[in-house]
């Protein structure tokens, strides 16, 4: 399976289709331009909340570290769609040029991806389930939906088709879905979710909250993720 491809239309979505672009669009471009929030670093973790007996051990953040490695697999899945879809996609307003020492690192990424593309398709899976699940926040993604989706992202093979199919039917399980993410994951999954989502009502800021719980991340950590991405702060 072509994760890497899927991540890609799925962002496309995100940022000028059918979806109308949104905040996960804004946040989008700014990725792709590179362009970086002021956060401050990680703060400490007195606040952390307890989670359930026998969930697994999460590692410390490594702050824009985490943050680098996700904005580079976006830029490359998205360039990477792109340029497979150009000659039958409906024309687009283009994104801004990234900035020099970007594009330098995207290339070092490219070269990377292309000499062992298997973890990065990895990772890609799992941000693929993580934006399915955050659509899911206020509610099922329903058969006419899925369909558009996956009409919109182009010549999937079967076993793509599936995979999408079974995950957006999938009952929402924050406990489980947090429990499958892997270590060093944690902000990369709550950064896409939030971009998934609009942030437009309670359902979706109580989905995020329950996915910062199980990723043991603090009010102030989450926060940080929202001001770097231009994205409406959490309340408590």
């Amino acid at each position: 399976m072509n994760a890497i491809d899927i991540l890609g239309g799925m962002l496309g979505r995100k940022s000028g289709g059918s979806s109308g672009g949104g905040l996960g669009g804004a946040i989008l471009k700014s990725i792709l331009k590179g362009k970086r929030g002021g956060a401050a670093q990680p703060s400490g973790r007195e606040s952390i909340p307890q989670r359930p007996a026998g969930s697994p051990t999460i590692k410390p953040s490594r702050g824009h570290q985490e943050f680098d490695s996700l904005e580079d697999l976006l830029r490359h899945a998205h360039n990477k769609h792109s340029t497979n879809r150009r000659q039958n996609a409906p024309s687009r307003e283009p994104f801004p040029e990234a900035e020099p020492e970007i594009q330098r690192r995207q290339t070092d990424f490219t070269a990377e991806y292309e000499g062992n593309p298997d973890p990065f398709n990895q990772n890609a899976e799992v941000l693929i389930v993580a934006m399915a699940n955050a659509a899911k926040a206020d509610g099922q993604i329903d058969q006419a939906e899925q369909d558009a989706i996956i009409k919109e992202l182009g010549d999937l093979s079967q076993d793509e088709v599936q995979f999408l199919r079974r995950e957006f039917a999938k009952p929402l399980d924050v406990r489980e879905f947090v429990w499958s993410v892997p270590l060093g994951m944690e902000q990369q999954v709550y950064a896409i979710s939030l971009m998934t989502i609009e942030l437009d009502n309670n359902a979706e800021a109580r989905y995020l909250k329950e996915l910062a719980h199980g990723f043991r991340m603090t009010p102030d950590e989450c926060n940080q993720i929202h001001r770097r991405f231009g994205a409406p702060l959490l309340n408590g």
